[in-house]
C-alpha cells in the first residue's frame, strides 16, 4: 500500500521559499517630530552661536579731580598761623597771600620759635585776635601765597594753629571743572583711545542712579609705576597709565534731585573689549 505525503509538495514548496527583499518597520509619527525638534534646536543653536555677539567689560579705578589739577600751598617754616585770608570757594590769583605764619610764641613778645600748641599750659593760654600776636612786631612772619590762579578748594590752616615747615595750608584748584582720572591697567590699555565713551559709576552714589557717559580726553603715553607717589590717588598693584575722561555735567541725577559731583569722588569706568561672536568665545575658552 502506497503511502500519501501528509503536506501537499507545493505547500512544501511555497513553506521553504525565503522572501526577497528588505523588512520595513513602521515608524510612528510622534518619533519623526521628535527628530525633527532636535535638529531644529541644534541649528538654530549653531546659527546663534555663529552670529550672536557681546562686549565684555573691564572695570578700573579712578576719582574726581579738577581738570587744571589741585596744587598745594605750604608753609616754608615752622610757626603758629597768625592770620587766613581766604575762605574757601575764593577766587585767587596767583601770588595772592592765602595765610601768615609768625615765628614767634605764644605770649613771648621777646621772639623765639613757635611753639606746638600741645605744649600750651594754662599759664601760656591758645592766641586770640586781640592776644600777643597783634601787639608785638615780627619781622620773621611768613605769607603762605597761593601757587596758581584758581578757586580754594580746601582751607586746612586755622588762625592758631602750630604748622611745620612743608605743611599743606591750603589746596587750590586750578578750575571749577571736575573731571574724572581713571588708571588704566596695562593690559587693557590698548582698549582706552581719545574720543571713546566710558560708563562711569560712582562709589557714593547707588544704583544705576549715580552713572554718567564720559569721553575719553587723554591717554598718558608712558605707564606709571606702582610705588611712584604721583601715580594715583588710589592704591595700585601694577603699573597703569593715566587716562582723563570729560563729564557730560558736573551734576547728577538722583532720585530726581541733582546732585552736585565734588573733588575726590570715587567712581569705576567700565571698559568695554571688543564684540565677538559666542563662537569665538568658545573657541578661545578651549583652545
Amino acid at each position: 500500500m502506497t503511502m500519501q505525503p501528509l503536506f501537499r509538495p507545493q505547500a512544501v514548496a511555497h513553506a521553504t521559499q525565503r522572501l526577497d527583499g528588505d523588512v520595513l518597520l513602521p515608524v510612528p509619527l510622534v518619533t519623526w517630530g521628535a527628530a525633527a525638534f532636535v535638529f531644529a534646536v541644534l541649528a538654530l543653536g549653531a546659527w546663534f552661536a555663529g552670529t550672536a555677539t557681546y562686549t565684555r567689560t573691564q572695570s578700573v579705578q579712578g576719582w574726581l579731580t579738577p581738570e587744571g589739577g589741585v596744587t598745594r600751598a605750604v608753609s616754608r617754616r615752622d610757626g603758629n598761623v597768625l592770620a587766613v585770608m581766604v575762605a574757601e570757594g575764593d577766587l585767587v590769583e596767583a601770588g595772592a597771600p592765602l595765610a601768615r605764619v609768625g615765628g614767634f610764641a605764644p605770649g613771648n613778645p621777646n621772639g623765639g620759635p613757635a611753639r606746638d600748641p600741645s605744649t600750651w599750659n594754662e599759664e601760656s593760654s591758645p592766641p586770640s585776635s586781640d592776644g600777643p600776636f597783634q601787639k608785638f612786631p615780627r619781622d620773621g612772619d611768613h605769607i603762605v601765597a597761593a601757587p596758581i590762579r584758581g578757586r580754594v578748594d580746601a582751607l586746612v590752616a586755622r588762625e592758631g594753629q602750630y604748622v611745620s615747615r612743608g605743611s599743606t595750608l591750603a589746596l587750590v584748584a586750578a578750575s571749577d571743572e571736575l573731571v574724572a582720572e581713571i588708571m588704566v591697567p596695562s593690559h587693557v590699555a590698548g582698549l582706552v583711545t581719545s574720543g571713546q565713551s566710558l560708563r562711569l559709576k560712582y562709589d557714593g552714589l547707588a544704583g544705576h542712579q549715580g552713572v554718567q557717559q564720559g569721553i575719553v580726553t587723554r591717554v598718558s603715553r608712558t605707564p606709571f609705576a606702582a610705588d611712584d607717589p604721583d601715580a594715583a590717588a588710589i592704591p595700585v598693584d601694577d603699573p597703569v597709565y593715566r587716562a582723563q575722561v570729560r563729564l557730560p555735567s558736573q551734576k547728577i541725577d538722583v532720585g530726581g534731585v541733582s546732585v552736585m559731583l565734588r573733588a575726590g569722588m570715587r567712581l569705576t569706568a567700565e571698559i568695554p573689549a571688543p564684540r565677538r561672536t559666542v563662537l569665538q568665545a568658545l573657541y578661545e575658552t578651549i583652545g
